[in-house]
């Protein structure tokens, strides 16, 4: 939330304040605003009305203007002179007519932040509307939609550009609503049968609420058998045209028009079924009071309002113009009291769950704060995106903690798309599969490649609310885009202690330092290199160990058995042994790159000891890399080729840790190693060399044993007492197990990276955390489990694979 020392000024701007929808909201939002941060107040372009009393009642101040004519310079002066005087932070214009004074009168007395709500569908023609609403758009910093009908309409008509128009649905307070109301007597006060059932209209008597429509189809329902009743609450320009329908149609008897009456909280506990005959809304806030007060709903499916009333639910919903499909709804619910009651109950549960003024507000409020600074888009773009960047999606441990961040991201909040610098690896299917964009550049190499070109070109295109890199290659390149596109958070993450192998590379690390709004470290001693190496403020690098996902190691079903089997005869294979003897043999797994920094030369000459004290033992040395046909040299010259199994990648781990009794990991260099939390969880004790965070993550003694550096004695030392022992192998594994689900879940690590981002997000685009939190609120309180995209797709389906320049692919990888 904003750090304000005294209430932010809004000036809401609307038409009147008499009966109406738009009228009704401006009411709701100077009520429910949070008056620690926003101070409201209302001002009506024509007259006042029976709000005004309302809102001074609640201390809100109300200011009208009486403007008398289509053009009134007076009344634009008074607006201007109200304003200037207000010091306003934020004005709120409320549809066309407020649009068309209070833009030019904001934009002249230089208020910070110029909001729109518009409450209706765009209709067709109106050509200077649509000017005026185009040039508006120029200075306002962000538009609201009623509903997301509403919104479509404007984009689509040119009204409004999309990048900063948000959908804010509707919401009212329903405390108007609790009255106490003698039901029987009223009735007979309103002339209506005892045993009827009641169908309530409330509207303007205009063509947009259509209540020819409602005569037509109260003419159909009163030839059937249920005894039913029309009442009807408004005043407008087709008053008599629609008294004299009635007549037509023979129904004066069975529809009372009641003229305008503000005591709709009354008419509503009379009422059986609430009727909205309407050819066209936004979302109207009569459903929304109907919902709240239990009545069930037969609504025409215009703008917004099968936003609001689920068919078959909560209602009934049918076209509009049909007066037989509105008979039939009506005749529905009149004959079934059962029916009736259910609707109502869930009615009354879908205004709780998603159409509060709370929830309204809340969100505003948060839009208020985006585009104070200028940010606006970033709520316009649905959840909050976050482009992660890395060189491949091959199976290292950076990679296996992007996908599984990005798999874990709260889906309603955050929207991840993953960014491979090079082709395409064997875990951008996974990542695909599981409803993740993968866009892959397919980097050729050097600086001068176009990568970080085309890497611009994603960033503009996407908008993303934060960038996240993984190691040198993506790291400079994101903190050059992220800073030059105006991305709000860039994080950077260094994964091992390892110095760069050219001073130049050490040297751009260097002078990137300053540019980094985060570096996260996934371990103490990584940080430590990080300060020290990379001239980086300690206060600036955030620690988030790795998180381990559970299904890696544990034993499952169906593809990872099959993989055990295969592995199983590959080892058969290569070993030229196998398990001919029927009996398992005594296995240290080792599960990294064969690269100099993992130092396989150490581990190979302790096997060649352990060797000579167990013969059966096997060696599973799982990854490749370029030092593979050394390696196999060395193994074969100490004429340990069947102990030792080089088993390549595996994309699946459970059937290796299921063989293991012992891990080993020999690296001369670390960071947080994945392998050795996957052991842990595996309950498999491990045996580590004392580099980078092993030794915060294996306790020595207890969960297996730090040796040193290169000292290939103590590592095989090590290993024997282990594999000689295995009610001690049995009692570290279960400690590590313990110590790995306690402190190395990938949960934790999610939960801490989410942490991060939001508390960056918080201080650097106020009201977007806040945003993202309400929109997410009301959708989850709607049963929706993905989220909402401007471009009309559901969040939860989003897989993607794109490569080359921008192309993008639909569907799995080809």
């Amino acid at each position: 939330m904003t750090d304000m020392s005294s209430p932010r000024r809004v000036l809401h701007i609307v038409q009147s304040l008499d009966t109406g929808g738009a009228e009704r909201v401006v009411a709701e939002y100077a009520m429910a605003h949070d008056r620690r941060r926003y101070s409201p107040e209302v001002c009506a372009v024509f007259d006042g009305g029976y709000l005004v009393a309302a809102l001074e009642a609640a201390g809100v101040p109300v200011h009208v203007l009486g403007r008398r004519a289509r053009v009134d310079p007076g009344a634009l002066l008074r607006l201007a002179s109200l304003i200037a005087a207000g010091r306003f932070d934020v004005v709120h214009n409320h549809n066309f007519t407020a649009l068309a004074m209070g833009a030019p009168a904001a934009v002249a007395c230089g208020v910070r932040t110029l909001v729109r709500t518009e409450h209706n569908v765009s209709r067709l023609g109106m050509p200077k509307r649509r000017l005026l609403s185009r040039l508006a758009a120029l200075r306002e910093d962000a538009q609201i939609a009623v509903s997301e009908e509403v919104r479509t309409s404007h984009v689509a008509a040119g009204r409004l550009p999309a990048e900063r128009f948000v959908t804010v649905r509707n919401g009212i307070s329903d405390q108007r609503l609790r009255v106490a109301v003698d039901v029987a007597e009223l009735r007979v006060e309103l002339g209506l049968d005892r045993d009827a059932t009641v169908c309530l209209s409330v509207g303007s008597l205009t063509p947009q609420k259509d209540f020819a429509n409602l005569l037509s189809a109260a003419a159909r329902v009163a030839r059937g058998r249920e005894r039913v009743q029309f009442l009807v609450v408004g005043a407008g320009p087709e008053d008599e045209r629609l008294r004299r329908r009635a007549r037509e149609l023979g129904v004066e008897d069975v529809v009372r028009f009641v003229g305008r009456m503000t005591d709709v909280p009354s008419l509503l506990r009379v009422a059986d079924i609430f009727v909205l005959p309407s050819a066209w809304e936004g979302l109207p806030i009569t459903v929304l009071e109907a919902m709240a007060s239990a009545v069930p709903c037969v609504v025409t499916n215009v703008g917004g309002v099968s936003e609001a009333v689920e068919d078959g639910d909560s209602g009934i919903v049918v076209a509009p113009g049909d007066p037989q499909a509105l008979a039939d709804g009506i005749s529905r619910l009149a004959g079934d009291p059962e029916m009736r009651r259910r609707m109502g109950e869930n009615a009354m549960a879908a205004y709780e769950r998603s159409f509060t003024a709370r929830q309204m507000v809340r969100q505003t409020e948060a839009l208020y704060d985006l585009a104070s600074v200028g940010r606006a888009e970033l709520a316009s773009a649905g959840p909050i995106k976050v482009i992660y960047v890395i060189g491949q999606l091959s199976f290292g441990g950076a990679e296996r903690q992007v996908a599984e961040l990005a798999k874990r991201l709260p889906r309603d909040r955050y929207e991840p798309v993953v960014c491979c610098l090079s082709g395409e690896g064997p875990l951008a299917e996974e990542l695909v599969d599981a409803g993740i964009r993968v866009i892959c550049i397919g980097k050729r190499g050097g600086v001068g490649s176009g990568t970080s070109l085309e890497l611009a070109r994603l960033v503009r295109s996407e908008r993303p609310a934060v960038m996240h890199s993984y190691l040198f290659s993506a790291n400079w390149r994101t903190v050059l885009v992220g800073r030059l596109a105006k991305v709000p958070l860039v994080v950077t993450s260094v994964r091992n202690v390892d110095i760069h192998g050219t001073p130049l590379f050490l040297l751009v690390e260097r002078l990137l330092s300053g540019l980094n709004d985060t570096v996260v470290a996934n371990a103490e001693a990584v940080k430590d290199y990080v300060a020290g190496a990379h001239w980086i403020d300690r206060d600036t690098i955030r620690v988030i160990l790795n998180g381990v996902a559970t299904e890696r190691v544990r034993s499952r079903e169906g593809a990872a058995d099959r993989e055990r089997d295969a592995d199983v005869g590959r080892d058969a294979e290569l070993d030229g042994k196998g398990s001919s003897d029927g009996q398992e043999r005594p296995t240290v797994l080792v599960v990294a790159s064969l690269t100099p920094k993992k130092d396989h030369a150490t581990l190979l000459r302790a096997a060649v000891s352990v060797s000579r004290a167990l013969p059966d033992v096997r060696f599973k040395l799982v990854g490749d890399g370029p030092l593979r046909g050394t390696l196999e040299r060395q193994v074969a010259e100490a004429g340990i080729s069947d102990n030792v199994v080089f088993a390549g990648e595996l994309r699946e781990l459970s059937g290796a840790f299921r063989e293991a009794d012992v891990c080993a990991l020999t690296s001369l260099k670390e960071g947080c190693s994945n392998f050795i939390l996957e052991a842990m969880l595996a309950a498999r004790p491990v045996v580590a060399t004392d580099a980078g965070g092993n030794r915060e993550l294996v306790e020595d003694g207890v969960t297996g044993h730090i040796v040193p550096l290169g000292d290939s004695d103590a590592v095989a030392r090590r290993l024997v007492e282990l594999l000689s022992d295995p009610k001690l192998a049995r009692e570290a594994g279960e400690a590590g197990r313990k110590r790995a689900e306690s402190l190395f879940g990938v949960e934790r690590m999610v939960d801490q990276t989410v942490g991060l981002y939001e508390e960056k997000l918080a201080a650097r685009v106020p009201g977007l955390i806040e945003w993202s939190h309400a929109r997410s609120d009301r959708l989850r309180r709607r049963g929706i489990g993905g989220y909402d995209r401007p471009d009309g797709r559901d969040g939860a389906d989003v897989g993607r694979l794109s490569s080359g320049t921008g192309r993008e692919r639909a569907g799995r990888k080809t």
